[in-house]
């Protein structure tokens, strides 16, 4: 089953009803592929909250592809040279 929908008998999806969602406001979850939005975009569009966690995962995780990527395919290390030092990421966390 799916979190946020109850099936009927006839397996046909449908929203809960106010009552038992809660006062809770509504958050609505959207991504457009292959179009990326600036934060004053999404603000004019009625945007109050950016959850930047998968996003920020996957470009990690497509750093890592792209560089384990280099050194099985071409036997080269060039991805250190775009690579933040340790000082450098250090000194960007506590901050």
């Amino acid at each position: 089953m799916t979190k946020g929908y109850h099936f009927s008998d006839a397996e046909t999806p449908r929203r809960p009803s106010r009552a038992r969602r809660g006062p809770r406001a509504r958050r609505e979850r959207r991504r457009v592929r292959g179009r990326s939005f600036s934060v004053e975009e999404l603000a004019k569009a009625g945007v109050k909250r950016i959850s930047l966690a998968t996003s920020l995962y996957r470009a990690a995780m497509s750093g890592l592809f792209n560089a384990a990527r280099e050194v099985k395919e071409q036997g080269t290390f060039g991805y250190v040279d775009t690579a933040m030092s340790t000082p450098e990421l250090n000194g960007f966390m506590r901050s």
